[in-house]
């Protein structure tokens, strides 16, 4: 939920931090309820009056008027499958000129979609040259 409730973060401001928890709940910490509310302004550098919230799990305490917009996130679920499939990424990638790009093949946070990108964009520059190359030796190019 991307809103703009201060009531969710620290009641002491100097306390505020990029990603803030709360645990609430029972007694036992296996029954206790987490929500993570990342403060984008810290996060982000937003230079704002507002300060906007992005939380995670637990939103009922979120003033209703105070909502900007609700969003579903996806993560992956890793599964022994799922390891197994990562180590074995080199054997597919670039396979009948199909690449695989995605959070999953390294720890599931959007930073991995884009080093998954980036791994996926240095294949098809090795494809490449090798093509380049072995044209030049030929006397292709």
């Amino acid at each position: 939920v991307l809103h703009t409730d201060k009531s969710v973060l620290p009641k002491r401001k100097s306390a505020w931090a990029s990603w803030n928890y709360l645990l609430e709940g029972g007694k036992e910490e296996q029954q206790r309820l987490p929500s993570l509310t990342y403060n984008m302004n810290i996060l982000q550098h937003i230079d704002s009056s507002h300060t906007f919230c992005v939380t995670l799990n637990r939103t009922e305490d979120i003033d209703e008027n105070k909502i900007l917009r609700q969003f579903t996130y996806h993560h992956p679920v890793f599964t022994m499958e799922s390891i197994a499939a990562q180590q074995r990424k080199e054997e597919i990638q670039g396979t009948q000129h199909t690449w695989f790009c995605g959070a999953y093949w390294y720890n599931g946070f959007h930073e991995d979609g884009v080093r998954s990108a980036l791994d996926v964009v240095k294949g098809i520059a090795a494809k490449h040259n090798e093509k380049s190359d072995t044209l030049y030796e030929q006397g292709a190019a």
